[in-house]
């Protein structure tokens, strides 16, 4: 991910792996596409990967929010 400082600019690399965790939880969890708890999910994703988490595993148990999101 490369960025100025204070932006975040995600490459087509970082875009594929976020979108297969997205993806992964989505089906798991049979979430409607689009919608609340989906977008969640997403925003806890990218929030996840701008920290530094980047492998697919972590990401995936950060973001998948479950019982806790209700």
């Amino acid at each position: 991910m490369k960025g100025r400082e204070g932006t975040s600019v995600f490459g087509p690399e970082d875009m594929d792996i976020l979108q297969s965790c997205f993806d992964e939880i989505v089906r798991r969890r049979r979430l409607p596409r689009p919608g609340a708890e989906s977008d969640a999910v997403a925003a806890a994703l990218i929030e996840a990967y701008k920290r530094g988490v980047t492998a697919k595993k972590d990401l995936i148990a950060l973001a998948d929010l479950g019982d806790r999101a209700a």
